[in-house]
């Protein structure tokens, strides 16, 4: 089915559920002065300095490159998909909500921006991927419309059909969540090979990807098999393949297209908010994947009324963050998060943005802490081994001061400390 034909039936089935739907001229008048807010998260999709990635995708550039607010320092807390998904819905630190790990117990559904939103008086709709363990058969508490699959083949359909059944009389949140870019899951493909991830077939070869250069930053690393730790990275001497993640993003790129053309059919102001659950290293200091310290580092962009084209590039800011932003968005409270709207940012309005952000990873085999400053990095590992970087002088962290800067990294130690324990409350 042609994609205008389907935006035409969902919105016919739109108009007959609203016309069902008893409001006054009032609460239209009220509801009307709220925005829909659409967000579109991604899976494991790594920050790349020159957006090599999402400036082949037509739509994405179109709506978040072109006409969008790029947030360039926005950092994952826990780098890994269920603690970064409950980072985003909660506003909470990983410590304070519990969700450490993919297998940790689900986020407490009375602490959501879902729950805040649909107390407001929004429809909440969420489409597509959820928390790792979550049973699909349950619909999580908040969520006024929920389809949870993995399969990318239906994300464009599910996601205009759930923003057709979305009564007008009411503002929308909606969390489309793909499963793109993911590494595919199957033992059929060699280890190397599994790196990449699935491309459904009519997206191999396209023109949009091809040429992309292998990203290849300063401290890429690999070794020829059998390789040392971390054993899983692939031997890939030319850098680190992108023309198979842009291939996978072509099926969120065409939801992108069909969603944003569903949404001025349906005649509401609507911000869009575009991010990963997680960054990747991608070969940073010889790491193919997430849980390490390179992976914290989030695409990020933010469209929508008033807001002009441009990045900000000096901000500091986490993923607990974006919940209470959105709250603020739909004028919701959420009294429990330990992030900080950017509203003021968005709006173009004086913004200071954190003063430091916490990261960590709490894998048995290589936990390891650490606090982000606008200049500074210094992070713990378990096993003893410390790091401190000059961010302003060496983006890529590949001088460890901790040795020339003792008194400024057992200072910074003493923070960390400080900081974790009061993440827990």
């Amino acid at each position: 089915m042609r994609r205008e034909a389907l935006i035409a039936s969902c919105l016919a089935a739109s108009l007959s559920i609203g016309a069902a739907i008893a409001i006054t001229p009032d609460s239209v008048r009220a509801e009307s002065q709220r925005p829909d807010i659409i967000t579109i998260m991604v899976d494991d999709l790594g920050f790349l300095p020159s957006n090599s990635v999402l400036k082949r995708l037509p739509n994405i550039r179109e709506t978040f490159l072109d006409g969008g607010l790029e947030l360039r320092r926005m950092y994952g807390q826990t780098p890994v998909c269920s603690p970064g998904r409950a980072n985003f819905l909660t506003g909470q630190n990983s410590l304070h909500n519990g969700v450490t790990e993919n297998n940790s117990p689900p986020v407490n559904p009375n602490k959501t921006v879902a729950l805040a939103l649909q107390r407001a008086g929004y429809h909440t709709t969420l489409i597509g991927k959820y928390l790792i363990d979550w049973d699909p058969s349950r619909n999580p508490k908040g969520w006024s419309d929920v389809s949870l699959f993995h399969d990318p083949g239906r994300l464009v359909s599910e996601s205009v059909e759930s923003l057709a059944r979305a009564p007008k009389s009411q503002p929308v949140f909606a969390w489309l969540s793909a499963t793109a870019p993911h590494r595919c899951n199957s033992s059929r493909y060699p280890d190397d090979d599994c790196r990449r991830p699935y491309v459904p077939e009519r997206f191999r070869d396209a023109p949009e990807c091809r040429g992309i250069a292998p990203f290849k930053p300063p401290t890429y690393r690999t070794w020829k098999p059998p390789r040392p730790f971390p054993r899983d990275m692939p031997y890939w001497p030319e850098g680190w393949d992108l023309v198979s993640i842009c291939e996978s993003m072509l099926q969120v790129d065409e939801m992108v297209g069909a969603i944003t053309e569903a949404q001025e059919a349906r005649g509401r102001p609507a911000y869009y908010l575009f991010f990963s659950d997680n960054g990747m290293a991608w070969g940073q200091k010889g790491f193919p994947g997430k849980r390490v310290p390179p992976s914290t580092r989030l695409p990020m962009y933010i469209s929508g009324p008033r807001i002009a084209g441009g990045s900000s590039s000096g901000k500091l800011l986490s993923i607990i963050d974006i919940a209470p932003t959105i709250a603020s968005l739909g004028k919701a409270n959420m009294p429990w998060v330990d992030g900080r709207s950017f509203m003021k940012l968005i709006k173009g309005e004086p913004f200071a943005g954190r003063k430091r952000a916490l990261e960590h990873s709490f894998k048995a085999k290589a936990r390891w802490s650490a606090v982000r400053y606008k200049n500074w990095r210094y992070i713990r590992w378990a096993d003893g081994k410390k790091q401190l970087y000059h961010l302003a002088k060496d983006r890529w962290e590949q001088r460890n001061l901790v040795k020339k800067k003792p008194a400024l990294a057992g200072r910074l130690d003493r923070e960390l400390k400080i900081m974790i324990e009061r993440s827990r409350s």
